[in-house]
């Protein structure tokens, strides 16, 4: 749905005249892909992980771990669907099949649709399709992209569909220094395990986390404020790390 939704959008923006350019980047299968059908050119990097055209569903049931347990089940219902998946039990065949149909019915929306795009026959799209996983080379081999290339690549192709001179290119979010990456990659259980190991270092004068904050704060100076605090133990964070991947 959150696929479809992003696609959608897509739609209603070339509807308005507005060209669309897909960079796919790193990954972009199953749902990534849903969303590249609306466009006018799609691009992948030779590793570009894509593909995966294909649908599934999974309603795991417990029946026989209940045995094991010898723990029995049983009781009446107005209809089978009251009933239809309970995980104690083995699934009720009508219920399967009504699962099964759902997943063919997007599976043919979503080869039809990714064929329409692609301008292939939805049989020749189904031939690589079913949920195969391919690198961008293969994908451009197989008609799955148009070309090959990065984000500049489609950014040089959105500004010739669209008869720009010079665009003005404008990046949703940010791009994250690298001290606040470096925060970002505490997880919250490693933070609480090493706090009083930081406290402790934090005593000294001289210490490694000092020269890392010294550091943070060359590379950066807008995380000065971020570095002071860590420096003076008011920092508001548990714990901070060094990669050690340069000196400090």
């Amino acid at each position: 749905m959150a696929s479809e939704i992003v696609r959608r959008e897509l739609e209603v923006t070339r509807t308005a005249g507005k060209p669309v350019v897909i960079s796919m980047g790193d990954v972009a299968a199953s749902g990534g892909y849903w969303i590249s059908m609306s466009s006018d050119r799609v691009l992948a990097d030779k590793g570009t992980i894509t593909g995966s055209i294909g649908v599934f569903g999974m309603l795991p049931t417990a029946e026989g771990l209940m045995d094991k347990l010898s723990i029995r089940t049983g009781g009446y219902s107005t209809t089978w669907l009251a009933g239809g998946y309970d995980p104690r039990r083995a699934l009720d065949p009508r219920m399967a099949e009504v699962v099964q149909s759902g997943i063919n019915d997007i599976y043919t929306r979503f080869i039809g649709q990714a064929a329409a795009a692609r301008k292939m026959k939805p049989e020749a799209l189904d031939a690589v399709a079913q949920g195969r996983v391919w690198t961008g080379q293969q994908a451009k081999e197989r008609g799955l992209v148009d070309e090959l290339g990065g984000l500049q690549d489609a950014i040089t192709a959105a500004t010739s569909l669209a008869k720009l001179d010079k665009p003005a290119v404008v990046y949703v979010e940010p791009e994250r220094s690298r001290f606040d990456r470096l925060l970002a990659s505490l997880g919250d259980q490693a933070a609480v395990s090493i706090a009083p190991l930081f406290q402790s270092l934090m005593g000294s004068h001289s210490n490694p986390l000092r020269n890392a904050a010294a550091w943070a704060t060359r590379q950066d100076q807008g995380e000065l404020a971020l570095a002071r605090k860590l420096i003076e133990g008011r920092q508001p964070y548990a714990a901070a790390v060094h990669c050690l991947c340069t000196a400090p």
